[in-house]
């Protein structure tokens, strides 16, 4: 099945919003072993969004299109997508109920000349309904495109977009493919801490023998990411091979981000966590809590940024301090120690390091980071040298490794 993506919205090419839609309906569709044919961004004019649908159409099964759905005047997609398909618009009754209902329940009683637009469709069209904004889905069966091609429109915020495509889109997806014949499989294999030209060495060697089977290594900051699509046996006898030679890092057979392993290994232990944070100055919590469940394995955590700071919160010595510096493995020990026993939590870690770009700190070059992991019966500690990078990821490789030696603690 073909399928293409059209990414509507100025912002996006000027650079003011990230286009995380192209990559995250990417990996969704991969998950029911669809894949993009083609995908674009353009802006919000009638011209082009009209070219480029009128082109897409006859070279696929599903076009989906997200953004341009709004209230305001520079939201023009669906009159745009309706005028290329040369039809008729009506006022839909049952998407001005839903835009009063979603109102009403947020203390609004007035429907703006704006949010009235929206229930306006072409004919023959079906909207679908956004339980979290004005704005429904659109979908287009595949005869009204005169190209027997499924068309979908779908508002451009990510809290609206994300459940309407796995809802409604996809499903529909799914109802009007027709089944491969041998049965395919996406599988998305995450390692921490390895380098994307020692994991290559040893697989490339193994993957052409495979021709049809189709690959990505896409690194990240602390992070390896190795994808695999193609038929179902091939994909899991390549992905044995990879998690048996590379089992100390891999993390993730799902495609899981480190964060959310961390939560779920503590879980299960039913240990939890104290952090103490210089350099990264909360990342590592917050990175930590923006999983569900977070509050299960996190007791508490300090951000102690100053050297007065250590002294006061966490009782660093002065002198250790003084003596050895605030980015040193004594400090560390000291941190973690003190985060322990002020806490209730079983396991403690803390960083402090050198983000740059200025701050060398004696014989310590920017990049230099010390983490102590400390539990009631001993203390373990760890120094980095990330090298010279720009500060947030010098952050990001900091927070990345002490979720890996928290990793590797329970493992």
């Amino acid at each position: 099945m073909k399928i293409e993506l059209i990414n509507i919205g100025s912002e996006l090419l000027l650079g003011l919003r990230d286009n995380s839609h192209f990559q995250w309906i990417g990996k969704e569709l991969a998950k029911s072993d669809f894949s993009l044919n083609k995908q674009s961004s353009i802006p919000d004019e009638e011209t082009i969004i009209s070219q480029t649908l009128l082109s897409a159409l006859p070279n696929n099964n599903v076009v989906i299109i997200t953004g341009g759905l709004g209230p305001t005047s520079d939201d023009i997609t669906c009159e745009a997508v309706g005028k290329a398909l040369d039809l008729d618009f009506i006022e839909d009754k049952k998407i001005i109920t839903w835009i009063s209902d979603f109102l009403q329940e947020r203390g609004r009683e007035e429907l703006l000349a704006g949010q009235r637009k929206q229930a306006r469709i072409p004919c023959g069209s079906e909207a679908l309904r956004n339980f979290y904004g004005t704005a429904p889905a659109i979908y287009f069966p595949p005869r009204l495109s005169k190209a027997n091609c499924a068309l979908f429109l779908l508002p451009g915020p990510t809290h609206e977009m994300r459940p309407l495509f796995l809802e409604e889109v996809l499903p529909r997806i799914k109802s009007l493919s027709s089944p491969c014949p041998k049965k395919q499989k996406s599988l998305s294999l995450k390692f921490s801490q390895l380098r994307e030209p020692d994991f290559a060495s040893v697989i490339e060697p193994i993957l052409k023998k495979y021709p049809d089977l189709k690959y990505g290594f896409y690194p990240g900051i602390g992070e390896l990411e190795f994808y695999l699509r193609g038929e179902s046996s091939i994909v899991e006898k390549i992905a044995k091979i990879a998690s048996e030679n590379f089992s100390q890092y891999l993390f993730s057979s799902k495609g899981e981000n480190l964060a959310k392993i961390i939560v779920d290994l503590y879980q299960q232990k039913k240990w939890q966590i104290a952090l103490a944070e210089s350099c990264t100055g909360g990342g590592l919590s917050k990175a930590i809590t923006n999983i569900a469940g977070a509050s299960a394995i996190l007791d508490r955590s300090w951000i102690v940024y100053s050297n007065q700071a250590k002294i006061d919160l966490l009782s660093v010595s002065p002198e250790t301090l003084q003596k050895h510096g605030a980015v040193s493995e004594e400090t560390a020990r000291e941190l973690s120690q003190a985060c322990l026993k002020h806490s209730q939590a079983q396991i403690s870690l803390a960083i402090t390091g050198i983000a740059g770009p200025q701050g060398s700190e004696g014989k310590h070059p920017i990049g230099t980071v010390f983490f102590s992991l400390s539990t009631k019966k001993e203390t373990f500690t760890y120094k980095e040298n990330f090298g010279s990078f720009p500060r947030k990821v010098i952050q990001q490789k900091a927070i990345m490794k002490a979720l890996d030696i928290l990793r590797l603690f329970v493992v």
